[in-house]
This record gives C-alpha cells, sequence and structure tokens, in this order.
C-alpha cells in the first residue's frame, strides 16, 4: 500500500535502516493511542469506552476491531517477501 511504502521512505531516512515488522506495529498502536486521547482526555472514559469511537483501524500491520464484547481482533496481511523487499498483501 502507499501507507507502506511511505512509512518504510521516512524510516528508513530517519533511521537508516528497514522497519521490521515490530516498528510497525508499534507505529500503528501510537496512532491509535494518539486518536482516542482526545477521548480519554475529555472525560473519565476508558480505553473500552473510546476504541470503539476509531475502530476497526486499518494499520500498516492489518486491521484492528473489536466485538460488541470489547474483544480487540486483528487480521494481519499475508506479505510476500522477495529479493530483500516485502511486497503488496497476498489475496485471501
Amino acid at each position: 500500500s502507499l501507507a507502506v511504502q511511505q512509512y518504510t521512505e521516512k524510516f528508513k531516512i530517519r533511521y537508516n535502516q528497514t522497519p521490521d515488522f515490530l516498528s510497525a506495529q508499534g507505529y500503528d498502536i501510537a496512532n491509535i493511542i494518539k486518536s482516542i486521547s482526545p477521548c480519554l482526555s475529555s472525560q473519565q472514559a476508558t480505553l473500552k469506552d473510546c476504541l470503539p469511537k476509531i475502530l476497526p483501524y486499518e494499520g500498516l500491520t492489518g486491521t484492528v476491531s473489536m466485538d460488541p464484547d470489547g474483544e480487540i481482533s486483528r487480521v494481519f496481511p499475508v506479505m510476500k517477501f522477495s529479493e530483500g523487499a516485502l511486497t503488496e498483501p497476498l489475496p485471501n
């Protein structure tokens, strides 16, 4: 995706290395927290109160969603690693 390509380019420029899955997961979590921080700070709300307002979240590492009971679920795309680079997600 374009978002993955842009993230990879910016990461390489800043850290002089290729990002791995864990760095991309960290990026997704930071964006989720940033997105819910106004909700958390404006009232006495919990994560369970605020997360549904931004989910499903389409991140670099896949889709994050929540079921009606408040359980988080993740869908991770299957990527192909070829010639030192990740390619687009493979079809399901």
